[in-house]
């Protein structure tokens, strides 16, 4: 739709019908989008109030997109929004929308709407003559009879001509999805509105309680970094990802301490057995290389098993290479649990996902210990 002197434009195309000049066409309006697009628009106007409020004045409006599914929203800003400042305007504008402000409108004069103060007007934008105000939660006629009360910067008072809705509360709730640099001195805040923000903040509470239930921190971290939520959302998730990854590596290297010393522990007087551990998520390799550290002239063979794999790692010193094959005891005891595995030497090490296998490769591991002869 577009304004071309004085008449009002409608621009489109239609796959079946043959349109020609003089044909007689009926036009209506889809209401339902209408509506979803009246609810980002007025978003727009409340979120450029409430990041004012956020930054301060020198804040202005640089562009935006609205349409039925989401809205984006440039504005100028020598640096980016903070996590509690993207916060802080999320929650401003929930409490514009809770409140259940009016949406007044009202043509008005150019140069009267320019006495103000409070008004916000888009950056390098021309407006005609006269022009139409939109304000959120009070009344126009109000505002020009004391144009300069400091008052209306409690309120979003805009130069618009788009749709709007008639109460904020039709909004029902808003979420930014992402704010991000766009240029030079500009910024761009992508949010959503009504349903889909609630669809999106439900989304985001799910994953909350996943990260709860599971410690595959690599899988969560690419899944959580392209989900849809709110980007306040995403920060706290992430940041507790981030400590479960910390607390995990922690937690790792104080179960690898304890088995170590175990293992060692084990080895006592015997030259060469077999060493298993079940349940716990180490890395075999590291803790191969902890144990060789500490004991001399002895070998071994590792076997960790965890709900999801087993781990085996063979370790025979030099003075038992004659006598043991390090290689062919690892594979006797991989085939059980469909490992493959590489090394040179006394060292081969590999992993299988066949857990159950575990008690026959554990059985095997032995069998070939008891034929060894040191």
């Amino acid at each position: 739709v577009q304004s071309a002197k004085g008449y009002i434009v409608h621009i489109g195309s239609s796959p079946t019908a043959s349109i020609a000049v003089g044909s007689k066409v009926t036009v209506s309006v889809d209401y339902n989008r209408r509506e979803k697009i009246a609810r980002n628009h007025t978003s727009t106007h409340i979120i450029n109030w409430a990041l004012r409020k956020v930054l301060g004045t020198d804040v202005d409006q640089a562009g935006s997109i609205v349409t039925e599914d989401y809205f984006r929203f440039d504005f100028t800003s020598k640096k980016g929004l903070n996590d509690a400042q993207i916060g802080e305007v999320e929650t401003l504008v929930q409490h514009k929308i809770e409140a259940g402000e009016a949406v007044d409108t009202q043509i008005v004069p150019l140069e009267e709407t320019k006495k103000i103060k409070a008004l916000r007007a888009v950056f390098g934008e021309t407006y005609p003559d006269p022009v139409r105000v939109v304000a959120v939660g009070c009344k126009i006629s109000d505002v020009l009879k004391s144009p300069e009360e400091p008052k209306w910067f409690d309120y979003s008072i805009e130069l618009c001509g788009g749709t709007h809705v008639k109460n904020s509360s039709i909004i029902r709730k808003m979420v930014v999805l992402s704010e991000e640099a766009k240029g030079k001195g500009i910024r761009r805040l992508v949010a959503l509105t009504d349903e889909k923000a609630m669809a999106a903040y439900a989304e985001g509470e799910k994953y909350f309680k996943l990260l709860e239930e599971s410690n595959d921190v690599n899988k969560l971290n690419e899944m959580i970094k392209v989900a849809e939520i709110p980007a306040t959302q995403k920060k706290a998730l992430l940041d507790k990802l981030n400590k479960r990854k910390s607390d995990l590596v922690e937690l790792e290297k104080k179960q690898l301490k304890e088995c170590t010393e175990s293992c060692i522990a084990a080895c006592g007087e015997k030259d060469i057995q077999v060493i298993t551990i079940k349940d716990k998520n180490l890395n075999a390799s590291k803790l191969v290389k902890g144990i060789t550290k500490k004991i001399k002239n002895k070998s071994f063979m590792l076997l960790v098993k965890t709900d999801k794999d087993v781990s085996i790692a063979v370790s025979v010193c030099k003075s038992h290479l004659e006598k043991v094959d390090a290689k062919k005891w690892f594979d006797v005891v991989a085939a059980p649990v469909e490992a493959r595995g590489g090394g040179k030497g006394g060292n081969i090490a590999g992993k299988g996902t066949n857990v159950s296998g575990f008690s026959e490769a554990e059985a095997q591991a032995n069998a070939f210990l008891e034929a060894v002869s040191l």
